[in-house]
């Protein structure tokens, strides 16, 4: 289940899972494309009920930024320092410079997308 929550063109969405794993990634997935289709040009993701996340969360992130294709942003926030960690691990960090601690922090911060 993932709550989601819209200020204009912004959405709010945080996963209630745990894991964001294969099983439970598909609806991430599907959430996100449509927030992408119904023009969200920001989407800021509440990681901080995820304890775990494999590379099927991974690869629904990437799917995500991939799909905005420039005309919108995605940003992370309340993530655990393990889940920080995946994030480097995997490189991701070049697409996701910066975890935000908390959503008004994300929503505040300017286009950091690097170039």
């Amino acid at each position: 289940m993932i709550d989601i929550r819209h200020e204009g063109h912004v959405a709010f969405l945080r996963p209630r899972e745990a894991s964001l794993d294969r099983e439970a990634v598909q609806e991430l997935r599907e959430i996100l494309a449509l927030q992408i289709t119904q023009g969200m040009s920001l989407l800021i993701i509440n990681l901080e009920s995820v304890t775990y996340m494999d590379s099927s969360g991974l690869g629904a992130l990437i799917s995500a930024f991939r799909q905005l294709d420039g005309t919108g942003e995605l940003r992370l926030c309340g993530a655990r320092p393990d889940i920080i960690n995946l994030i480097h691990l995997a490189g991701l960090n070049r697409i996701f410079p910066v975890v935000f601690d908390d959503e008004e922090q994300a929503l505040r911060a300017g286009a950091g997308r690097p170039h």
